[in-house]
């Protein structure tokens, strides 16, 4: 089987078209705040920007929603014809320097939808890390039907602790092609991209995945998760967007005979893989309030719960304090 993560043709637009405007943000961000989205149109007004093939939540059931498909639509063509003049075929290296100062690294290339699923109990190598609200998916799918490119915003997080596959590109980047390198719109920090494309380094790449993948070094990770299907990424940001990708997919593929289900544009989505391990991915904890429970039940109850599902409540990485009345309880879960 080939690798979940594979690959892709990245279409850039010329050398000289400036990341700000082009390059914009998440089209689920600020959807409470339609200012952001009127000050980011102004300075991509008239000039190339994926802002004019995306369409912003905050547009969602508002009245200008079906002209706005239309005209992105409009300017997919445009863009496809006239404008995205440059290929990678394989991989972008990118380094995404943040607010803080520290910069990501990750890799663009394509997610196989095939090996992918956010139904509920499966275990693919490309699984969610958070519960997918199919509700969600109908508004993104009906921008995605017909739609001539895609922009997504999703991030995969590979657990490479050895850092086996995104540092090693890192440390070749000054014998890279380098395709962009600028500042992002409205305070957003920082972007450059290099090719990836030598076949040696394609290679190395794909061999890394498929170890991060192999049932064995899983399980050696994962004592408590031997013997279950491999995890090779997980989906830490843009869920949605890649569990619309998957639906479109699976309404489209009935619809194509067998040799083009193993080759139609539609089976894969653009996405970077960035390592989990990275300085610069920090997660942050979230807080939750529970009404009319004892803290003592509840760590009893969860420490059950944890190993009917081959975990522990102590020896892992995951620190969970309950803080109840005139007492807390403190504990590391270990997957």
């Amino acid at each position: 089987m080939q690798n979940c993560f594979v690959p892709a043709d990245i279409l850039l637009p010329g050398a000289a078209t400036p990341l700000d405007p082009w390059a914009c943000i998440a089209v689920d961000q600020f959807t409470s705040q339609p200012e952001y989205w009127q000050k980011a149109e102004e300075l991509a007004k008239g000039k190339p920007s994926t802002l004019h093939i995306v369409l912003p939540e905050a547009y969602l059931g508002t009245p200008q929603e079906e002209s706005r498909l239309a005209a992105i639509r409009a300017a997919m063509q445009d863009y496809r014809d006239n404008l995205l003049t440059r290929c990678v075929h394989g991989y972008v290296y990118v380094e995404r320097t943040q607010m803080d100062g520290t910069i990501r690294q990750g890799l663009v290339g394509a997610v196989d939808l095939e090996q992918y699923s956010f139904k509920k109990g499966s275990k693919p190598a490309i699984r969610p890390s958070e519960s997918t609200v199919v509700a969600r998916i109908p508004p993104r799918l009906k921008i995605r039907r017909g739609a001539k490119l895609e922009t997504p915003h999703v991030m995969m997080l590979a657990d490479d602790e050895a850092c086996t596959l995104i540092e090693p590109i890192a440390a070749h980047k000054a014998e890279l092609p380098l395709l962009y390198d600028g500042a992002l719109m409205l305070n957003g920090g920082h972007l450059a991209g290099w090719a990836v494309e030598d076949p040696a380094l394609v290679e190395q790449i794909n061999t890394a995945l498929a170890n991060l993948g192999d049932a064995a070094a899983f399980a050696a990770r994962w004592p408590a998760a031997a013997g279950q299907p491999p995890m090779t990424l997980a989906v830490g940001d843009g869920n949605h967007s890649l569990a619309t990708a998957k639906a479109y997919w699976e309404e489209l593929k009935p619809t194509l005979p067998p040799e083009q289900q193993q080759t139609h544009p539609a089976r894969w989505c653009l996405a970077e893989v960035c390592n989990v391990h990275s300085p610069a991915i920090e997660i942050e904890p979230i807080h939750r309030v529970l009404f009319g429970v004892d803290a003592n039940t509840v760590a009893a109850d969860f420490g059950s719960w944890l190993e009917q599902h081959g975990a522990a409540l102590q020896g892992g990485d995951q620190h969970i304090v309950l803080a109840g009345a005139g007492a807390e309880i403190t504990f590391d879960a270990a997957n």
